[in-house]
């Protein structure tokens, strides 16, 4: 039942806005990025981890963030409308279903977005023509900023899935960012979903995880993850009709 409820999940997002943003947001921060780049060459020389940090400075600290927050609300957008609610909490598929098949859709959205990302990134390096070869931090990179989306996407569905309003809960994603860079800076990464992805694609600083850090990462994604969903499970069951 679960596949079912993820395939129909899916089939809302067919001809949908939020590939709007889903091309334009990576794209623009890989644009700015590269900009500042082609600016700063004589001070940026590391290449590929000169240009990482210039791309994924929007995108880690802001951008990210924002998508997962649309995307969210997007799932319980028509959920919201209508009497759409009552429909659902009188359905017979099982609530844990419903929410599992959203996060689900949510993390293979994140996951085709950093697909994109890095495309566009490893594309500009090869425009810009560096001399040496892709560092295998990439990998590091790529699943960090997949699995650090993960908190924050739980988060970001508890919200969407308590308020109606579809602005409201990108407007909460957009501050969460902001809360998320200013932890991140003062090294209290591990404090917030926001922080943890900042931190972990390195938008902050150029420096990696080490591996003590790397573990503690990875835990307290687990953790914020687990503590959301769990929020929202338990929320919808013991929702009832609204009016």
């Amino acid at each position: 039942m679960l596949r079912h409820a993820v395939a129909a999940e899916g089939r809302k997002l067919k001809g949908s806005c939020i590939w709007l943003a889903f091309l334009f947001l990576p794209a623009f921060s890989v644009f700015v990025g590269c900009a500042n780049f082609s600016m700063n060459r004589e001070i940026l020389t590391n290449e590929w981890q000169s240009l990482w940090t210039q791309v994924s400075l929007f995108y880690g600290d802001l951008f990210l963030a924002v998508l997962l927050s649309i995307y969210a609300a997007y799932e319980w957008r028509l959920e919201h409308l209508n009497h759409n609610w009552n429909t659902l909490m009188t359905a017979p598929v099982p609530v844990r279903n419903i929410f599992w098949s959203k996060f689900l859709v949510i993390a293979g959205l994140s996951f085709v977005t950093q697909v994109l990302f890095f495309a566009l990134y490893l594309a500009a390096g090869f425009y810009f023509g560096f001399q040496s070869p892709v560092p295998p931090d990439v990998i590091r990179w790529f699943l960090c900023a997949w699995i650090g989306s993960l908190p924050v996407a739980a988060m970001q569905l508890f919200f969407a899935m308590r308020i109606r309003s579809f602005a409201v809960p990108v407007g909460i994603g957009f501050a969460c960012s902001v809360v998320g860079f200013l932890l991140a800076a003062k090294g209290w990464w591990a404090c917030f979903p926001n922080a943890l992805v900042i931190a972990g694609m390195g938008a902050v600083s150029q420096e990696a995880l080490g591996q003590v850090d790397m573990g503690i990462f990875f835990v307290m994604c687990a953790v914020f993850t687990a503590l959301f969903c769990g929020l929202s499970l338990l929320v919808l069951k013991k929702a009832d009709v609204k009016s």
